[in-house]
């Protein structure tokens, strides 16, 4: 049994029903896990020597990196949700001799994805 299991196994058992969440809802045992992970975490860094305000102050002098890392892996997951469309569009329309080809309806769907994976790209 691993770490994640086991605090998982924790976080069911005492789910967080804070911030409005109804008790025992999948959400509330998501935020129970983050708080003992991250309970954890800094118990182990504490632990470690380091000081928990020490390591605050680097997260937060280091944010515009882990905002550009993750502004950087959110576009290239939009770019391909939207070279997957590309190639539902193309295939629906090239591709005629495949009776397993998309519909008018999944390339239509595909085009409005497309569309709003294209605007998050050039935002």
């Amino acid at each position: 049994m691993g770490l994640f299991s086991w605090l998982w196994g924790w976080a069911r058992a005492w789910p967080n029903p804070g911030m409005g969440l109804r008790f025992g809802s999948p959400r509330a045992v998501f935020l129970q896990f983050l708080i003992l992970f991250f309970t954890l975490f800094f118990i182990i860094m504490a632990l470690m020597g380091f000081d928990i305000a020490h390591v605050e102050a680097w997260l937060d002098a280091h944010g515009g990196l882990f905002d550009a890392i993750g502004t950087v892996l959110f576009k290239m997951l939009l770019g391909f949700i939207l070279l997957i469309c590309v190639f539902t569009v193309v295939g629906a329309i090239f591709d005629r001799k495949n009776r397993d080809r998309p519909g008018f309806v999944q390339a239509a769907f595909s085009v409005l994805v497309g569309y709003f994976a294209w605007v998050g790209i050039t935002m």
